[in-house]
């Protein structure tokens, strides 16, 4: 009657899975995507290290052309914002809910280290964070 059925083990701990039947084989198939999406991780530390330093750099711009000013200031500005917010590549798949952010993600991998080396507190923590 039906042109594709799978049965599809539950990704939680449970007796029960899943039936999907279709009469599309299309629908029944994934094409699944993966993307490596970057952001910049942000915590409260990262901005009182980046203040402390940025107050001891002496910018001298010794031109009176804006443009050479600028050309002297722009690789400075993005090596310190290179070197304190540095980018993140996590991957985000297509069958990831619409939810699943790359910083998302990116938590969850770090609760997920923590729960299987053993620092149940802490990942704990993580797992309150991420949920609100």
């Amino acid at each position: 009657m039906y042109d594709v059925t799978r049965v599809v083990d539950s990704v939680v701990k449970s007796d029960h899975k899943a039936v999907i039947v279709c009469n599309d084989q299309r629908v029944a198939t994934c094409n699944k995507r993966i993307e490596i999406e970057t952001y910049r991780k942000k915590s409260p530390n990262q901005h009182p290290s980046f203040l402390e330093h940025i107050v001891t750099i002496e910018f001298y711009l010794p031109h009176t052309d804006i443009q050479a000013a600028f050309d002297q200031f722009y690789p400075t500005a993005l090596f310190l914002y290179n070197h304190f917010y540095p980018e993140r590549s996590p991957t985000v798949s297509s069958l990831d809910p619409d939810y699943i952010t790359p910083d998302l993600k990116a938590k969850l991998r770090r609760k997920n280290k923590l729960m299987r080396t053993g620092r149940v507190e802490e990942a704990s923590a993580l797992a309150k964070l991420i949920g609100t």
